[in-house]
């Protein structure tokens, strides 16, 4: 780790952290005119985030559809019992029923995620 204890920098909005989230806050911020600084803790060869570690998959509820079995509720139900008592169920429904629209935001900013085929992707 390298300190630099003179190194100064001001800022409208400090991001801490460099998976998913703390880039898209960081872009949002930027993007709302903001002068904006970002911490991490990984150097940029050697990621530590959960993003990093996802390697490019994502889990995400599809729009219904007659292909797809799964749905909001049934994504829902599965993160509530993975979470063994520990989701709140009404974040959980917020977080995936947000889901598709968020990643298609990734997505469109140039993120990049697993695919099963061309345009498709793995989940």
């Amino acid at each position: 780790m390298t300190v630099r204890p003179n190194w100064t920098h001001t800022a409208d909005v400090v991001v801490i952290g460099t998976g998913v989230a703390g880039l898209a806050a960081a872009l949002a911020a930027h993007r709302a005119g903001r002068n904006v600084v970002v911490l991490s803790k990984a150097d940029q060869a050697h990621g530590a985030t959960a993003t990093h570690y996802a390697q490019g998959g994502i889990a995400v509820a599809l729009p219904e559809n007659p292909e797809n079995d799964d749905s909001v509720e049934a994504h829902v139900a599965d993160t509530v019992t993975a979470g063994a008592g520990l989701c709140d169920p009404d974040a959980v429904r917020s977080i995936v029923a947000d889901g598709y629209r968020a990643v298609c935001d990734l997505v469109g900013d140039g993120a990049r995620f697993d695919e099963s085929a061309p345009g498709r992707w793995a989940l």
